[in-house]
């Protein structure tokens, strides 16, 4: 008798897929927004033994040394580390609070926010580019803003030479790749070869200026 109860009331406590998932969730939350504020306390960290210089009290000679001696953290890391802290510092005090609201863009995404509101803050910026700026700048703070969006953003207005050593360095890029490739067939490497020298010759013109003279101009 006293089994068949134990029985019911290990029953009666087990939770349904509804309460597990939202339990998860709930976890889940909570480490997400602990993982968006980490890299921020680590830069912060990061900038105090630089503003302070104690790596010197260690023995280093700079950062650099003791990032490298010490944490295993490599040069370019430390910088993007120290360059997002002052960033954050004047840009976004708010969010090197102690109770932060609202979400923080992830370590991904924080770079891209940075290039968009720098453009914002150029008096220059045409106001029909500032809107689609200010359009992105939100899809980044709230973590929807694609890097196509912003890649295309960027190449809007950019002269054409910079458009074609883009191209030609991709082109490069996957002739090195097919030529790797075991079986590849000798045309299609051949056409890439073609393609390449097209748009070197095309990029040189435009770098050159040839390309505003006519044929007629130049006979």
């Amino acid at each position: 008798m006293a089994a068949k109860k134990t029985s019911k009331k290990a029953a009666g406590k087990q939770t349904s897929p509804v309460q597990e998932a939202l339990q998860i969730t709930f976890v889940l939350k909570g480490n997400l927004k602990r993982a968006q504020l980490m890299y921020l306390f680590i830069a912060r960290q990061l900038a105090d033994v630089r503003d302070r210089s104690l790596y010197a009290a260690l023995g280093h000679k700079d950062m650099e040394d003791y990032a490298h001696q010490r944490l295993d953290l490599g040069r370019s890391s430390l910088y993007n580390y120290l360059h997002i802290y002052d960033w954050v510092k004047q840009a976004h005090p708010e969010w090197l609070g102690k109770n932060v609201k609202g979400k923080i863009p992830d370590l991904s995404d924080v770079a891209n926010l940075m290039w968009i509101e720098t453009t914002l803050a150029a008096p220059t910026l045409e106001p029909a580019k500032r809107v689609e700026a200010e359009a992105l700048r939100k899809k980044a703070l709230d973590g929807t803003l694609n890097r196509s969006e912003l890649k295309d953003f960027k190449d809007t207005g950019k002269p054409v030479k910079d458009q074609l050593a883009a191209i030609l360095t991709s082109l490069r890029t996957l002739r090195e790749k097919a030529g790797k490739i075991p079986g590849m067939p000798p045309e299609a490497l051949s056409r890439l070869d073609a393609a390449i020298n097209i748009v070197g010759n095309e990029k040189v013109m435009k770098v050159a200026g040839l390309h505003l003279v006519s044929p007629y101009q130049a006979a």
